[in-house]
């Protein structure tokens, strides 16, 4: 049997007396039986623990003896100073403030967007202004939800495009900052996020793309928790450089497995090497044929073209993962439909596709070991159960469409030569 497990963060610089989970409207008591707790220092995470509620509480003191116990030993110095930047720091820094764009694309969900707009609205970033993307809108129901936020640096455009891809382009097109950081409308940001997007582009000169750290913003069902485990976001709690001159030696499929870096939910880009690159494929993500990998398609992209990518765990985001079975299939069957819809693209590229052909191999050998990243908050979710035969087979039956759906997008789009974005 699942037990819900409802999601916290403590900062150590303010250890709370004691943590008090939410009763959910309608219900006499907590329905949760653990709350997962993000632990930070300044601002950098630390580990991600679990600790039993007892009548919905976590004392101070059970609290702190979870933070000895499960936190400090998995350090590498056992000591605070674990939580310190690794990876040195060039160019832009937080404390600068560049302007920074934000761009969010939906398409009918304004219960959601209403959300994660009062999550940016709430950001501690000075100099950053919001723009929300209506895809082929059928509704004004996005349009009075910007409306209803009453927030200046907030404004609204909508365009007969439909997919994510579309959307982005067009935020782009839309604005002059040399930093664009992308969410969903199904995420809320935390009070820091800007700013560890933007410390990730002065990690390297080189950096096109930054990724941060996404958790779920619920794990009240067995479809969220399995998800959780099944999607690699959120993998780790320390800033990485990803490059092709400085591949990662943990993985030996790089960069075909750039998925790895981070999640289209919580990036931003540098306007420079976007213009190189060309933007966004829109025959790949949400609203397309394809359904999904408009980012892995970035992500790849950019590393082949030279660029780095910088992951940094000091920008949080939480994502809501689909609630039911039903809605589980949905997502990881669009998942499937777009990483194959990836790989056909990368096929239809002479450069790409002889790349790919000699690393057919390892490849293989990596699929058939069944070698799966578990995100940071999917760990010690066992009691979801495996996931349910009709999810795999909504994934396989995607990922068998995926090359006809990118094919699809591709003259809906009027994309041209696939080798040149």
């Amino acid at each position: 049997m699942f037990a819900p497990r409802w999601i916290a963060v403590v900062d150590l610089e303010a250890v709370p007396d004691s943590l008090v989970a939410p009763v959910r409207p309608g219900e006499p008591a907590c329905r949760f039986l653990a709350a997962r707790i993000l632990v930070r220092l300044n601002g950098a995470p630390l580990g991600l623990i679990e600790v039993p509620l007892i009548d919905g509480v976590v004392t101070g003191d059970r609290l702190a003896a979870a933070i000895d116990r499960d936190i400090w030993p998995s350090r590498t110095t056992g000591t605070p100073s674990a939580a310190a930047d690794p990876l040195p720091s060039v160019g832009p820094d937080p404390g600068d403030f560049p302007r920074v764009a934000v761009v969010v694309g939906t398409c009918e969900r304004p219960d959601l967007l209403a959300r994660c707009l009062a999550s940016l609205c709430a950001l501690d970033y000075p100099a950053f202004d919001v723009t929300i993307v209506d895809n082929a809108a059928t509704t004004d129901r996005t349009r009075q939800v910007v409306y209803d936020c009453r927030d200046p640096r907030v404004r609204y455009i909508d365009t007969p495009r439909r997919g994510v891809s579309a959307a982005r382009n067009l935020g782009l097109a839309e604005t002059t900052a040399e930093f664009i950081a992308f969410t969903d409308d199904d995420v809320v940001v935390d009070a820091g996020w800007l700013r560890g997007l933007v410390r990730g582009f002065g990690r390297r000169a080189d950096v096109a793309v930054v990724t941060g750290l996404v958790l779920p913003l619920e794990l009240e069902t067995a479809a969220q928790a399995m998800f959780e485990r099944r999607v690699s976001w959120g993998s780790g709690l320390d800033a990485r450089l990803y490059a092709i001159d400085a591949p990662p030696a943990d993985d030996p499929i790089f960069p075909y497995s750039c998925g790895v870096v981070g999640a289209g939910a919580s990036m931003a880009v540098r306007r420079s090497a976007m213009d190189v690159l060309g933007g966004f494929d829109v025959a790949l993500g949400p609203g397309s044929p394809s359904r999904a990998a408009e980012d892995i398609d970035l992500f790849f992209r950019a590393l082949t073209a030279g660029y780095a990518i910088a992951y940094e765990p000091t920008s949080l985001a939480w994502h809501r993962h689909r609630r039911d079975v039903a809605g589980l299939e949905e997502q990881l069957g669009g998942y499937g439909t777009g990483l194959a819809a990836f790989g056909c693209k990368q096929l239809l590229s002479p450069r790409s596709a002889y790349a790919l052909t000699r690393r057919l191999p390892r490849l293989v050998r990596h699929l058939r070991a069944g070698n799966r990243r578990v995100s940071l908050a999917g760990e010690g979710l066992g009691d979801a159960g495996r996931l349910p035969r009709s999810v795999r087979t909504r994934e396989r039956i995607g990922m068998a469409s995926g090359p006809w759906t990118y094919l699809r997008g591709r003259r809906q789009a009027d994309v041209g030569d696939p080798g040149r974005r």
